[in-house]
C-alpha cells in the first residue's frame, strides 16, 4: 500500500513539473525568448560556490523537517525562518562563551525547540492560529536578530556581519564533505524514524488525521501537538545553529535573503515523507544558488 502510494505521488508531482515547465516554455517563446535557454540555466544554475549551495541544502532539509513534523499533526508551521534565526543567534552568543561545536548546535536546537513550544502553547490556550503566530514571530526575529548584530556583534570590517565563531567552535569537514549537509541528513532520517517508528510519531499522526479520532482512542492530542512543535522548532533552530557552525559560515547578515516562499515550498514537498528532504532540498537549492543565503556570509 505504501509503495504503491508513494509511486502515485512521485507521478503526480513529475507530471506536474512537467506540465508547469511546459507551460513556462510557451509563456517564453510567446514573449520573445528562448525557453531551451531558460531550460538550460535552470537546470545547470549559478552554483560558483559550492560551500554556499551545500549551506543551501542544509537549511532547506532543515527548515523543511521544521515544517513537516509538525504537519503531520495538523499545525502549519511556518516559521522555520524565524526559528532559523534564533537558532543562530543563541549558537553565535553560545559559542563565544563555550567554544564546543556540540554545545552550538544543541543550543541552537533547544532554544528552537522553545519557539515550537511557544507557537503551540498560544494555539492550543489561547486560540492563536499557528500561520499568524510564526508570521509574525519571523519577521520579530529578524529584526531582533538584526539589531543584537549591529548594535553588540558586528564585525568592525563589515558593519552588516558578525564576528565569526572561535575556530574551536565551528564544524569541521569529514573527509572534504560538508559537515552542516552531513548533520542535515542524519536529522532527516532521525525524523523519519521518529514520525513513522516510535509511538510519539503515531500519535502525532493519528492527531492530524483526525483529532476526534485521537481522542477516543485515549491519546493526548494537546501533548502531541507540543512534541510535534517542539521536534518541528528543534530542527529549526538547529538550521540556524548549523550555518553559524559551519566551516565557510562567517556570521549573521542583516540582510534578509532568504526567500520565504522557496522555503515553503521545500516544506510542503517534505511534509509527508521526511527522506525525501534531501532531494527537494538540492531541488530548492538549485533554484535559489546565485542569490545569497539566510545566515552565513
Amino acid at each position: 500500500m505504501r509503495v504503491e502510494w508513494l509511486a502515485n505521488t512521485l507521478l503526480a508531482s513529475f507530471t506536474s513539473l512537467v506540465l508547469g515547465l511546459a507551460v513556462v516554455g510557451v509563456l517564453l517563446a510567446i514573449l520573445g525568448y528562448n525557453p531551451l535557454r531558460a531550460y538550460e540555466l535552470l537546470f545547470s544554475g549559478a552554483v560558483e560556490n559550492i560551500a554556499i549551495a551545500v549551506d543551501h541544502m542544509a537549511l532547506y532539509i532543515l527548515t523543511g523537517l521544521a515544517f513537516a513534523i509538525p504537519a503531520l499533526a495538523g499545525l502549519f508551521n511556518i516559521g522555520g525562518e524565524g526559528m532559523a534565526y534564533l537558532g543562530a543567534l543563541t549558537a553565535l552568543i553560545v559559542g563565544y562563551m563555550v567554544p564546543n561545536p556540540l554545545v552550538v548546535l544543541l543550543a541552537g536546537g533547544f532554544v528552537g525547540a522553545l519557539l515550537g513550544v511557544f507557537v503551540a502553547v498560544l494555539k492550543l490556550y489561547r486560540g492563536v492560529h499557528e500561520v499568524v503566530s510564526t508570521v509574525m514571530l519571523n519577521w520579530i526575529l529578524y529584526y531582533f536578530s538584526r539589531y543584537i548584530v549591529v548594535a553588540y556583534l558586528k564585525d568592525p570590517r563589515y558593519p552588516d556581519v558578525t564576528r565569526p565563531l572561535p575556530p574551536q567552535a565551528r564544524l569541521p569537514p569529514v573527509d572534504s564533505v560538508h559537515t552542516g549537509l552531513l548533520i542535515a541528513i542524519l536529522a532527516a532520517i532521525a525524523a523519519y524514524v521518529i514520525v513513522y517508528h516510535t509511538r510519539a510519531g503515531l500519535y502525532m499522526r493519528a492527531t492530524g488525521l483526525d483529532v476526534e479520532a485521537a481522542r477516543y482512542q485515549a491519546i493526548n492530542v494537546k501533548l502531541a501537538s507540543l512534541v510535534s512543535m517542539a521536534l518541528g522548532g528543534f530542527f529549526g533552530g538547529l538550521a540556524g545553529a548549523v550555518l553559524i557552525a559551519c566551516e565557510e559560515g562567517i556570521g549573521i547578515t542583516i540582510r534578509q535573503q532568504v526567500v520565504p516562499d522557496l522555503l515553503d515550498l521545500a516544506d510542503l514537498l517534505i511534509r509527508y515523507y521526511p527522506l525525501f528532504a534531501q532531494a527537494v532540498a538540492k531541488a530548492v537549492q538549485e533554484k535559489e544558488a546565485d542569490r545569497g543565503i539566510l545566515i552565513c556570509g
